[in-house]
Formats: C-alpha cells, structure tokens, sequence
C-alpha cells in the first residue's frame, strides 16, 4: 500500500508490552523507514505522541532531507504542537500537501 501513496501520515502509535504497559508502536517506526526509503512524504503528526512523536523529531530535525526542495518548517512545528487544535492541525496537513503539489 505504501508504494501507491504520495505521503503517509502517522498518528499516535502505540502498543502494550507483555506486562500490559504502553510502549512505542515498533510497526509504526518501521512503516516509517519504508515510507522514506520508498520516497514518499512522512506527515508525522507528533502531537499525538508515541511513535509519531519520535518520527515528528526526526523530520522536524532534518526537513530537507525528507521533503527536498519544499520549506514545510511551519507545518511541521505546528504537528508537532500539542496546543494546537484539530483544525489547526488538519490545516497544516493539508498546507504540506499543497506545499508538495505546487511544486
């Protein structure tokens, strides 16, 4: 599925180890390595913690490197801003994807 898409954006992620307690989602992290080995765009919405959190770091850290030739720092800090709205968040998503587009 990751091969037809143009972005993927990751939420949350999330399991529970073997003593029932919440960790990291590791699926979700290597969705993510796919996602940027296939070329596709990684819309990590960090504010919603766990495995999109550490994804939304390591864009956020490096945002050349995962969209080339497009400034997306706005949009990503708002992602990644746990006071920001739904649809300020929803906003920024569909600013990366206009960002993407117009180019």
């Amino acid at each position: 599925m990751l091969s037809l898409a143009g972005s993927v954006i990751f939420l949350g992620g999330a399991k529970l180890d073997e003593k029932g307690e919440v960790q990291i989602g590791s699926g979700v992290l290597e969705e993510f390595e796919i996602t940027t080995k296939l070329g596709k765009y990684p819309f990590p919405v960090g504010a919603t913690g766990r495995a999109a959190k550490v994804i939304w770091e390591q864009v956020v850290a490096e945002p050349t490197r995962y969209f080339p030739n497009h400034d997306v720092k706005n949009y990503l800090q708002t992602l990644g801003d746990e006071t920001k709205s739904d649809e300020e968040i929803i906003a920024a998503i569909f600013g990366l994807i206009n960002q993407i587009h117009d180019k």
